[in-house]
């Protein structure tokens, strides 16, 4: 079990920081909430429960959220870290904000303009969820998920549209 929770870490924590990104937090943030949300899940394999996660995916998803959408004034929890546990190693970083290309700023900036629940709909959407999937992470009810992906499609559309040019006259 604990290979294979390595290489879903492997896997997902790059998608995980992404996906808390696009839902608004700064990098740094985001990183901080992705590994908050898989040192839990490390507690799960050392307990012996990891495989009983439905949608690992999707849990580490909604785990990682919560923790970015914790209010800054409470203090995150340090989980205590047992001696002579093998704990993962961290993958490569990342780029960072100032390799982010211009069409990624773009996106982020866009995205930022949406309302949260619009955002993290919008997030798990680009991770390939569907909206039935996203209203299960985020506790909504289906036709919810889908009005918010709905508004946020419009909306996006409408700040990234390119300005339509003035008519030529003549």
């Amino acid at each position: 079990m604990r290979r294979s929770y390595l290489d879903f870490f492997q896997l997902e924590y790059h998608r995980v920081v992404r996906f808390l990104m696009c839902c608004g937090a700064d990098q740094q943030t985001a990183e901080d909430a992705a590994q908050e949300a898989f040192v839990e899940g490390w507690r799960l394999v050392t307990a012996g429960t990891w495989g009983s996660v439905g949608n690992q995916q999707g849990w580490i998803r909604r785990i990682a959220l919560n923790a970015y959408r914790r209010p800054r004034g409470q203090k995150r929890r340090q989980l205590p870290v047992s001696h002579g546990v093998d704990l993962p190693d961290r993958p490569e970083p990342g780029p960072g904000h100032e390799e982010l290309t211009v069409q990624a700023r773009t996106v982020l900036a866009a995205l930022a303009q949406l309302s949260d629940d619009q955002r993290h709909v919008m997030a798990l959407h680009l991770d390939g969820y569907s909206s039935a999937e996203a209203a299960q992470f985020l506790g909504l009810q289906d036709q919810k998920a889908r009005d918010l992906l709905k508004g946020a499609r419009r909306k996006l559309r409408r700040i990234l549209s390119p300005a339509e040019p003035a008519e030529r006259k003549g």
